[in-house]
């Protein structure tokens, strides 16, 4: 059984996380917005545009890389570069 939640990306990981009372909910900063290509101004903007500024994030990536899920991000998702 798979699960990706945040409280992280398999089911072992996010139980864990879970009876420690972890979790990954907070407020978004314009940082979250990877925008870095674009002037300040531009940045400011899409942030102002946003509805919602929470974000639950999901620890993915492999704790040995700097991660902190269970497992690599390629196990979890097929990324494009297009």
């Amino acid at each position: 059984m798979g699960l990706v939640s945040s409280h992280g990306c398999g089911v072992e990981s996010a139980l864990r996380r879970l009876i420690v009372g972890g979790c990954e909910i907070r407020a978004i900063s314009l940082e979250d917005l990877k925008m870095e290509g674009f002037d300040e101004e531009a940045r400011s903007h899409a942030f102002n545009q946003l509805t919602c500024k929470v974000v639950f994030l999901v620890p993915c990536g492999s704790g040995t890389t700097g991660g902190t899920g269970d497992g690599d991000d390629d196990d979890y998702f097929e990324f494009n570069e297009d």
